[in-house]
């Protein structure tokens, strides 16, 4: 007797958004499942909701991403950490033109990070971004937060505050090697 394995290949999953914004609905997925392991996942404009990945059960594994080859598509990822909750790309992940990968807002509390392993490669359009600008900490909350008018900290020094008697706020992270979130500006 001869037996043969084939190995599966994964579907394309194409978001269509027409439900919500939760990953996990097969609802908002061209064929009416979500992708999976070794499934090429596709967000490429014309929804209603943009999607948002929910990783607070842990890590999603899919094959590959491509988000916004030809029109505008976000990609949030809320409740990631940076052990196991991520988002694992086991092929190439693709950021076109029009994408844009973020995590959600974070308020008073580091509670959304950006996790994302690409065991591939990643590639990232010109005018495609993954951009987490403005989604830290709520203004006056973190450990860099200067508690006054002046500019938050991450990675170095933040504004300097003139109501504390000529201070700095307070340094922390890595700007080569970013893992925490920003804190907020003054109040």
């Amino acid at each position: 007797t001869l037996l043969i394995a084939m190995r599966g290949f994964g579907a394309t999953v194409t978001w269509d958004g027409d439900t919500s914004t939760n990953w996990s609905n097969g609802a908002n997925w061209v064929g009416g499942n979500p992708p999976g392991v070794g499934d090429d996942a596709v967000i490429d404009g014309g929804y209603t909701y943009a999607p948002t990945l929910d990783l607070s059960g842990g890590a999603t594994t899919i094959g590959s991403l491509s988000l916004g080859a030809n029109n505008t598509s976000l990609l949030t990822v809320a409740n990631g950490d940076m052990s196991t909750r991520k988002l694992v790309v086991t092929s190439n992940a693709t950021i076109g033109v029009n994408g844009v990968l973020r995590h959600a807002d974070n308020s008073t509390a580091e509670t959304h990070l950006l996790n994302v392993e690409v065991q591939r490669n990643l590639a990232v359009a010109a005018g495609g971004k993954i951009d987490v600008s403005a989604l830290g900490y709520d203004k006056g909350w973190g450990p860099g937060a200067p508690g006054s008018r002046n500019g938050g900290s991450y990675g170095g020094r933040g504004g300097y505050n003139w109501n504390s008697g000529g201070t700095y706020s307070t340094p922390y992270g890595s700007y080569l090697a970013p893992v925490n979130i920003g804190s907020g500006g003054g109040i």
